[in-house]
């Protein structure tokens, strides 16, 4: 069913009749995301699920850097088609399956958590880290209990792969407070501590801050802890549309 503008007024997040297309026009052609319909409200958490190959990081991508082939997508009443990813940057963020693409192994841990500061702004990397303060570095570190706030001058390299998720996501909730958060598979490379400690964060933020989140993930138990909306995807379609809160969305 397509949505209404009354409906698109209300969501926070709004696709309309979304969809991506690889090879289009040739007999390769194949659907990642087919018109995909969906809105979500302001500080609403929404996980998505399916099998391999389904479209979950296709739609992901699709709001964040903006690969879409047909369709709409709106972001607080603003059109987002058309604004180039680095513009998008300002105001989503997002955190990478792959700990290569979450953070730069060649840098300091500071130094990566700056970078996540000034994503999306015109200031040069010199020049924004006169202006901003260790401070509030170190403070954001200081909440995932791993000690990192002591190590700013370590190289990402040097951190286990459960660290490294943990500071993307630090970096993702901490440092620029982005309107709209999407996670791909956050707790996928993490131990049952840091993977706690994840979900712990996410949800805090998503209810303290009231921070629109999407979250990718396979775990069904992370989707019933919180009661969370679930949406599923098919074969690049969302078949499956459930808010436990209210039983029907």
């Amino acid at each position: 069913m397509r949505l209404t503008d009354s409906n698109k007024d209300e969501a926070f997040l709004y696709l309309d009749n979304v969809s991506v297309v690889y090879n289009k026009g040739t007999i390769n052609e194949v659907y990642a995301l087919k018109n995909c319909d969906l809105k979500i409200k302001k500080g609403e958490l929404v996980f998505v699920v399916g099998s391999n190959g389904s479209g979950k990081s296709t739609l992901l991508n699709a709001i964040s850097k903006g690969y879409v082939t047909s369709g709409k997508i709106y972001l607080d009443g603003k059109q987002l088609n058309g604004i180039p990813e680095y513009v998008r940057a300002n105001e989503i963020t997002k955190v990478e399956q792959n700990l290569d693409n979450a953070v730069v192994n060649e840098f300091s841990i500071e130094d990566n958590f700056l970078l996540a500061m000034i994503k999306g702004n015109k200031l040069s990397f010199s020049t924004a880290k006169n202006r901003i303060r260790k401070k509030q570095i170190i403070e954001s570190l200081a909440k995932l209990d791993m000690g990192l706030e002591n190590r700013l001058n370590h190289l990402a390299s040097n951190l286990s792969g459960g660290q490294k998720q943990a500071l993307a996501l630090a970096m993702a909730l901490y440092a620029n407070k982005p309107k709209l958060l999407l996670f791909d598979e956050p707790t996928s490379s993490t131990d049952e501590r840091i993977s706690k400690l994840i979900e712990t964060m996410i949800f805090n933020s998503v209810i303290e801050d009231k921070i629109t989140a999407l979250w990718v993930t396979h775990n069904i138990e992370q989707t019933q802890k919180n009661k969370s909306r679930i949406i599923k995807l098919i074969d690049g379609s969302i078949q499956i549309d459930i808010n436990h809160k209210k039983h029907k969305y």
